[in-house]
């Protein structure tokens, strides 16, 4: 979610005032595949990266720094309810045209059960899960999918149901009145995909669950009547 909130719209302030063939380095931590992948279609593949990690110092006759495109005041997770609707617009004209990936994703619930980050999990997750199956959703976990992989689901799915988490960034790429909702601790500051949402008129509903002390198996724990209501 920060690469494409966060990092990509720098090349489009950059582009305000410079020509981007005439960039001949960009100084970024090194990339993983969908970084690549983001890069390679928006024709940057050919422009040399410099990996901010190996190369701690450097020296330049000229360069170039964007400030923060949205960031500005006060706390980021907070702030991050102001995200421009330019960011959204722009990461739609750059990248919705360049996905197609077949298949039906009538319904389908974004699964962060192997992330690094044990906030956001559901602790009952088996019960979660077998409800949604059985409700007729495929279960996803993005990492599995490209970058051009999740452009597509997300853009054909009707219902998208899922804890808070950095694949909701692809609500970017939702259509107008999908049903969106997104389960997050009500101590979460986090309100971003409220704002995409509210960009993209999607039909977005909040599930906020009562805080609880995280602890490896999460902080989320699931009503499945309640969840029921919200997607019915």
């Amino acid at each position: 979610s920060h690469w494409l909130f966060d990092m990509l719209p720098k090349i489009k302030i950059y582009q305000e005032k410079y020509d981007l063939n005439d960039l001949s380095n960009i100084y970024v931590n090194k990339l993983n595949s969908f970084q690549k992948l983001s890069f390679k279609l928006l024709n940057l593949e050919k422009i040399k990266i410099i990996d901010s990690n190996k190369f701690r110092h450097i020296q330049s006759d000229e360069i170039i720094v964007s400030q923060h495109p949205s960031y500005f005041k006060g706390f980021i997770m907070q702030e991050a309810k102001n995200l421009p609707d330019w960011i959204i617009h722009w990461l739609r004209d750059c990248f919705l045209k360049k996905s197609t990936v077949e298949g039906e994703f009538d319904k389908i619930f974004i699964d962060r059960s192997k992330s690094k980050f044990n906030h956001c999990q559901i602790i009952n997750y088996n019960e979660t899960v077998d409800f949604l199956i059985d409700s007729g959703f495929k279960i996803l976990r993005l990492e599995d999918l490209s970058f051009t992989e999740q452009i597509s689901i997300f853009n054909k799915s009707n219902i998208i149901v899922g804890a808070h988490g950095a694949g909701f960034a692809n609500l970017v790429f939702c259509n107008a009145n999908t049903k969106v909702i997104e389960i997050r601790p009500s101590n979460h500051p986090n309100k971003v995909y409220e704002r995409v949402s509210a960009i993209n008129k999607i039909d977005y509903k909040l599930y906020s669950t009562e805080p609880v002390i995280q602890n490896q198996n999460g902080d989320i724990n699931i009503e499945i009547d309640k969840l029921k209501s919200l997607i019915i």
